[in-house]
C-alpha cells in the first residue's frame, strides 16, 4: 500500500467510511504499530466495523502494555477523530 493510498484511506475514515477504517486497522496490526492499531480499532468500532477476535486480542494486548496516560491520550484522539455512527 502506497503513502497516497494510506492518505486516501485516512481521508475516507474522516468521512465515516468503515471499510477504510477496517483496512487501516489491519495494516497497523500487520506492521506491528501497536498504539496506532489501538487508535484505529477504537475508530473502526465507532464507525460500526465488526471487529474480528484476533484484532480485538491484539489491541487488548497492546492496551495492557501501555501506560494509563498513553491510553487516555489514544482515547482522546479517537474521540476527536470521527463522529459516532448510530
Amino acid at each position: 500500500m502506497t503513502r497516497d493510498e494510506v492518505r486516501n484511506l485516512k481521508k475516507a475514515v474522516r468521512q465515516g467510511n468503515k471499510e477504510a477504517a477496517a483496512k487501516l486497522l489491519e495494516r497497523s496490526i500487520e506492521f506491528g504499530h501497536r498504539k496506532l492499531a489501538v487508535l484505529r480499532c477504537i475508530i473502526a468500532e465507532r464507525l460500526g466495523v465488526v471487529l474480528r477476535i484476533d484484532q480485538l486480542l491484539y489491541c487488548q494486548s497492546a492496551i495492557n502494555d501501555l501506560s494509563s496516560d498513553d491510553v487516555a491520550s489514544i482515547l482522546r484522539q479517537a474521540t476527536n477523530s470521527v463522529p459516532r455512527k448510530s
